[in-house]
């Protein structure tokens, strides 16, 4: 994943859909819940269905952090 994200032209990084993409694994890897959960409504076009494939665990693991706090 990161030798692809490393191989990206701007242009890519510039195109609607990969800045969201790009953006989405970003708050995913930081595990930043709040913005992912923003982002996924934000999704452009028919993201938001892809993202919903694993959105309900993330959703989970969202909920134990917020416990163990």
């Amino acid at each position: 994943m990161g030798t692809l994200m490393a191989n990206l032209s701007e242009s890519d990084k510039q195109d609607e859909c990969m800045a969201h993409a790009l953006e989405l694994r970003s708050a995913w890897a930081h595990k930043n819940y709040a913005k992912f959960f923003k982002l996924h409504n934000l999704a452009p076009k028919m993201g938001g269905y892809l993202i919903d494939w694993f959105a309900n665990r993330e959703r989970k693991y969202a909920l134990k952090a917020i416990f163990k706090a």
